[in-house]
């Protein structure tokens, strides 16, 4: 694992969780729709972008690195339990997949990196 470097204005660069990001974006839309076909279809798009974030090191400049350290080992445990989606009912594959996109704005949020999808405030 290498250390994910910041910009010079201080902001914090994570690719993998901006990468995720969208992955859990897709995720939310498909359990909005109550996709069950396409939620299973999904599943093995999501799970290498998850993977590579789970293995990325928290940025140096973190805002609460323990915070986001904690949250990391929380969506290891979610997509860890997405491995064989086959299996899963569809509620419990439905419930998995919701928990994906809280877990991703909460990482932005206790890194302290901006959420791309949030409106911008007045």
């Amino acid at each position: 694992m290498g250390i994910t470097a910041c910009n010079k204005g201080g902001t914090v660069v994570w690719p993998e969780l901006a990468a995720l990001d969208e992955k859990a974006e897709k995720a939310e839309g498909l359990v909005e729709m109550h996709d069950f076909k396409g939620m299973r279809a999904f599943v093995p798009e999501l799970q290498p972008a998850a993977a590579k974030l789970v293995a990325s090191a928290v940025p140096v400049n973190a805002a609460n690195p323990a915070a986001t350290a904690e949250l990391k080992d929380d969506l290891k445990d979610l997509t860890g339990r997405l491995a064989d989606a086959s299996n899963l009912s569809d509620a419990d594959l439905e419930t998995l997949l919701a928990g994906i996109h809280p877990i991703v704005e909460q990482l932005m949020h206790q890194s302290g990196m901006p959420h791309v999808h949030e409106a911008p405030k007045p």
